[in-house]
């Protein structure tokens, strides 16, 4: 193989990019298996020296839980802000709270009344006609 040469044969007389000669498989392929472009790949081999590797370093989650951020919070059903708040308030992005604060409480009515129920006929009738109450 000559420096500069942008491909390399192989025994079999078959043809292949460096690219693919070296990380086993073409720069185009797994620029399609990750929806980038082929040079994003390119990019990643000059900053990290891998094609594999997004980032720099890993995130606090991923040396901790060994998953993204966004791979946790589709694990749970959660949004990544409510797991980055679990992380920080109970120190466990798994940690399920004991009571829901807020208006979603999951069904639970703890009035003893709808709110329908214990309001006069004159402030329904700001949600609804008059008529409708006969």
């Amino acid at each position: 193989m000559k420096k500069g040469e942008k491909k390399v044969t192989l025994q079999d007389g078959t043809k292949i990019t460096l690219f693919e000669h070296k990380w086993g498989i073409s720069a185009i392929e797994l620029a399609k298996l990750e929806s980038v472009t082929p040079d994003a790949i390119h990019m990643r081999v000059m900053r990290f020296g891998n094609p594999f590797q997004r980032r720099n370093k890993e995130t606090f989650y991923e040396k901790k839980y060994g998953k993204t951020v966004m791979a946790i919070a589709m694990e749970l059903g959660l949004h990544p802000i409510t797991v980055a708040n679990r992380e920080n308030k109970y120190g466990d992005v798994y940690h399920e709270p004991e009571a829901f604060i807020g208006k979603y409480q999951r069904g639970k009515q703890t009035a003893p009344k709808h709110w329908t129920e214990s309001r006069t006929t004159r402030s329904l009738a700001t949600y609804f006609k008059l008529d409708d109450l006969k």
